[in-house]
């Protein structure tokens, strides 16, 4: 099998955590994770520096998509054939079209460009990070 922990824990388990890490410490208290959080006394970091708070709004998402497309490619076992390829363009366009969506007032939301922008440079960092691991069968 070509899936190792390595790549499950890299690119799934680290980034879905690292991503609620900063949505919990640098994102506004009206989010209702985080009002959950203020009965426990817990109170997120204000931030002031504009790409820092650009940052902690862009990247969860970005790191969650990763974290999918991931999941998706260790179910197929990295393995790119007539089954799996549906799943796996799927997971690779599923993220930056609803962000798309939310400019058209499609999906709910706030569209922001950086949102997309981020969710774009992650993808393909991942994709060329993680291309000498794939296998195709078509």
């Amino acid at each position: 099998m070509l899936v190792t922990k390595k790549q499950f824990l890299l690119f799934t388990l680290m980034p879905l955590h690292f991503g609620a890490f900063i949505y919990i410490l640098f994102r506004p208290s009206n989010l209702i994770l985080n009002s959950w959080l203020e009965n426990a006394h817990f109170k997120p970091l204000l931030l002031k520096n504009h790409f820092i708070k650009q940052l902690s709004y862009s990247l969860p998402f970005s790191l969650w998509a990763i974290a999918f497309i991931n999941t998706i490619l260790v179910i197929w076992g990295n393995r790119i054939n007539r089954n799996s390829i549906y799943w796996i363009v799927f997971s690779l366009i599923i993220s930056p079209l609803t962000e798309l969506l939310q400019l058209s007032r499609f999906v709910p939301g706030t569209f922001d460009i950086y949102d997309l922008l981020f969710l774009l440079l992650f993808i393909t960092a991942f994709i060329l990070l993680i291309k000498h691991k794939l296998k195709f069968s078509m």
